[in-house]
């Protein structure tokens, strides 16, 4: 997939999606602050990324092992690289976290919000999410966009494996302005899977 011409078509608070071609997109971890203060190491805030990446990447690969949950997520190909992937794109080093992206099917359309839906489809999603919480242990579900129609179901969910264990580190990110040894070996083992 190297060289391929890239087109980015969503930024969100976390990532931004690139259109790659041959129906595939990448979704692109965003290097951001973790805290409302002033970063004093970049370190400390691009590990706390790399565990929501993680978590999101490891709720892709269980998802796998569900094919009737499957079926209403984007189809996951890997995980990649966006330096490497857009190194034609200027400031992708500095926009991007090494390591942090996703492969996933391209979806067609406009996500939606759950509460934005129907009553009866957002029923059904609300249904399938519970699932997602209780089959695949992500206990943060509903940050969920949804493509409808889907690609492979009736609708489709995005957004729907957000990892919920900051608190510890951004506390002492707060305090301190960056994470103890202790902390930080800590948060590098999160959603290590």
């Amino acid at each position: 997939m190297d060289n391929l011409p890239v087109n980015i078509i969503g930024n969100g608070a976390s990532a931004d999606i690139f259109t790659l071609g041959n129906g595939r997109v990448l979704k692109a971890f965003l290097r951001k602050s973790h805290t409302e203060a002033a970063v004093v190491d970049w370190a400390d805030h691009d590990a706390m990324t790399k565990a929501e990446f993680r978590f999101e990447a490891l709720s892709y690969e269980r998802l796998q092992s569900f094919p009737e949950l499957e079926i209403f997520a984007p189809k996951f190909f890997g995980r990649a690289d966006p330096i490497k992937l857009l190194s034609d794109y200027p400031g992708a080093e500095s926009r991007y976290v090494e390591g942090c992206g996703l492969l996933l099917e391209y979806i067609p359309g406009v996500a939606l919000k759950v509460a934005r839906l129907d009553l009866s489809i957002q029923l059904r999603v609300k249904e399938l999410l519970e699932r997602f919480r209780d089959e695949l242990g992500i206990r943060d579900v509903w940050d969920v966009s949804c493509f409808i129609p889907g690609s492979r179901a009736e609708f489709t969910v995005i957004d729907f494996a957000t990892w919920d264990g900051f608190y510890d580190y951004e506390v002492e990110l707060n305090e301190t302005g960056r994470l103890s040894p202790v902390l930080r070996a800590r948060l590098e083992g999160e959603c290590a899977g």
